[in-house]
């Protein structure tokens, strides 16, 4: 093959998508231990599956808030107030441990 019969270069097309997702993609990471709206919203999130009584839900936002460096046990504690039925945390973290146990 002649060098004139050869394709264009995907240099420039791996560069253009590399800059696009550098473009969408956040340069940092949301900081949701000091965002204030992020720690209501992790209030808010908590809650919503305490009233639902939805524990797989909860222990999910759990481990994800946990995942992000949020001081869980306050935000959880937090969100108790209004559902005072929800489970502790130690005791919520309990009933995960015994769900997985009885899976095969």
């Amino acid at each position: 093959m002649r060098v004139s019969e050869q394709k264009p270069s995907m240099a420039g097309e791996n560069l253009g998508s590399r800059a696009t997702q550098a473009a969408i993609a956040p340069t940092e990471a949301p900081d949701w231990a000091n965002d204030p709206r992020r720690v209501d919203l992790a209030e808010t999130m908590l809650s919503r599956a305490m009233r639902r009584g939805d524990h797989q839900a909860l222990a999910s936002h759990v481990m994800f808030l946990q995942e992000k460096g949020l001081d869980i046990q306050a935000v959880y504690e937090r969100a108790r107030v209004d559902c005072p039925n929800a489970p502790t945390l130690p005791e919520l973290e309990a009933d995960l441990v015994a769900a997985r146990a009885e899976q095969p």
